[in-house]
């Protein structure tokens, strides 16, 4: 189900950071509308990095602050 979670609120974008944090509620909002349990946060985490999903990194003061991944954009939210 990562995949179609991917595929349908994901998109790659050179220019762009998003938090895990937003990351993680968009796909707990995803599963709430298709009715499937969330795997953890940690799975979750790992499966950004299996299916390419931008870089791991952080941003803020000295790139400390915010975990996330860089080069993907969330797309606007249908659910």
């Amino acid at each position: 189900m990562i995949e179609k979670f991917i595929e349908e609120n994901i998109e790659k974008d050179l220019n762009n950071f998003v938090s895990f944090s937003d990351l993680r509620k968009r796909y707990l909002t995803f599963c709430k509308h298709y009715d499937v349990k969330p795997v953890s946060k940690n799975k979750f985490a790992h499966d950004l990095s299996k299916y390419n999903v931008g870089t791991r990194g952080r941003k803020g003061i000295n790139y400390s602050n915010i975990t996330g991944r860089h080069n993907v954009r969330l797309l606007p939210c249908k659910y």
